[in-house]
């Protein structure tokens, strides 16, 4: 269960478990990506997908919004503007379209191709460990 903001709680399953401590979630804040249809995974209902940083070695790790952030609060990334196409293809996964550009730098720093790096209105969206990684 998610706090999204705004008095919205999502069921949203991870595949986290094992991965990542239950410790390390409850609690914390993460990043969503919440305009996805509902989709059972495992039998689970579920409204969204947490975004990870993930490598080869099958290390993982939640993306982690800066510090004074608050449930609801948007990502936005590079100077790209927050206008939704009023349609999807029901047929087309738009994430198959973005996945493979999707990392985090050197720095520790959530990027689109590699030169567009996600914010809040407080900063940027980081991870504690894995740079060079990929997110998922």
């Amino acid at each position: 269960m998610i706090d999204m903001g705004n008095g919205e709680i999502r069921k949203i399953a991870s595949g986290l478990k094992g991965k990542v401590p239950i410790e390390n979630l409850k609690d914390s804040l993460v990043v969503v990506l919440c305009n996805l249809k509902e989709r059972t995974l495992k039998g689970w209902p579920s409204h969204g997908m947490l975004l990870c940083a993930s490598k080869e070695d099958g290390s993982i790790e939640p993306l982690k919004p800066p510090m004074g952030s608050e449930p609801g609060d948007l990502v936005s990334i590079g100077d790209f503007p927050r206008t939704p196409v009023p349609e999807l293809n029901p047929k087309k996964n738009p994430w198959d379209d973005v996945k493979n550009e999707l990392t985090v730098d050197a720095f520790k720093v959530a990027q689109y191709k590699k030169e567009n790096p996600w914010t809040t209105p407080r900063g940027k969206i980081t991870v504690d460990k894995l740079d060079n990684s990929v997110i998922s």
